[in-house]
């Protein structure tokens, strides 16, 4: 199902604000100037995209702690959202963190796990409560941030972009007319079978598109490495760092995959995109939650991303030629 109601909305002020006073009473304000963030990449891009924002108003020089190997996304913000770049080690316990009771080495510092973690924050993604807000729109309202501020875009070093040039054009790809794709995603608890991806690389190299997919996901530091992920016939796996996904997608023209972090990489590539998120079997099984899921990520939502269209798929295994016509219009 086609999901235009997932267009860019104005959020609710009133909730926001609601949010806002709940989150000053329960944590205190949030004036800090060390900022924690851990593992995956959508957090990060999220909180990154705003951090210039709150760096400008609080006048603040402004302090990132993040996982090691973990440092490709920040540097992506680098100079914008944030002054200085640390290792977590220096600043958090993490047997207490993955133990879930999280403590600071120091007590000065925002974690945003810390609110995550709230069940009244967490309420407001809720479907029976479900207000208009995005994810995007709550970290505004953690952070105090005017409503109608706009996230910034991460910037490839040139490097980054030369070295994405080199992969594609040593790969024998066609500019404009390939297919990445994404069918894994660590956090979604619902995906598509093989048989789906099959069939969308069969009917996508039918039409005269070339289809890549990216063969490991970003090192995770609780798990000691990184990630392999199973081919899909058809694609041209790829080795693609963090720090290159931008304008290796860029230069494809077009993307495909599953809800994940990601897909907050991608949302800011000038390129066309499809984002899938797969319904449960049988339908009553999550159901609402999936809708609440993808009502609080949608890129539509959080981004403001052009040239994005996502859809609700079943899981039944059937591909339909349909949901890519998109590509060749």
């Amino acid at each position: 199902m086609r999901l235009d109601h997932f267009s860019p909305k104005s959020p609710l002020t009133y909730t926001s604000l609601q949010l806002s006073d709940y989150i000053k009473w329960k944590h205190g304000n949030y004036e800090k100037d060390t900022f924690y963030l851990f593992g995956g990449v959508g957090d990060p891009v999220l909180w990154l995209s705003l951090l210039y924002k709150y760096r400008e108003i609080s006048q603040k020089k402004i302090t990132l702690v993040c996982p090691e190997g973990s440092e490709a996304i920040p540097l992506l913000y680098k100079g914008r959202s944030f002054d200085i770049l640390k290792s977590q080690k220096e600043f958090v316990d993490l047997n207490s963190f993955f133990s879930g009771t999280f403590k600071l080495k120091k007590n000065e510092g925002f974690a945003h796990h810390m609110y995550y973690g709230d069940e009244q924050v967490q309420n407001y993604t809720q479907p029976s409560v479900w207000s208009g807000l995005s994810n995007i729109d709550m970290i505004k309202s953690i952070l105090g941030l005017p409503l109608d501020t706009l996230p910034i875009r991460p910037l490839p070093s040139a490097q980054s972009m030369l070295e994405a040039a080199k992969l594609f054009l040593g790969l024998n790809l066609n500019v404009g007319k390939t297919i990445f794709i994404a069918p894994h995603a660590n956090s979604y608890p619902h995906k598509l079978p093989d048989s789906w991806w099959k069939g969308a690389v069969k009917n996508l190299r039918d039409e005269g598109y070339l289809v890549v997919h990216n063969a490991i996901t970003r090192p995770h530091f609780s798990e000691g490495g990184p990630l392999t992920l199973s081919p899909i016939d058809g694609a041209l796996s790829v080795e693609l760092p963090i720090s290159m996904v931008i304008p290796f997608v860029e230069l494809c023209g077009n993307f495909i995959g599953i809800r994940s972090g990601l897909c907050d990489l991608v949302a800011h590539a000038n390129a066309k995109k499809l984002i899938m998120y797969p319904e449960p079997k049988p339908i009553a099984d999550n159901y609402e939650w999936v809708r609440s899921v993808a009502h609080y990520w949608a890129l539509n939502r959080n981004y403001r991303s052009d040239a994005t269209r996502e859809y609700l798929v079943g899981d039944e295994g059937l591909f339909y030629s349909a949901i890519t016509d998109y590509f060749k219009d």
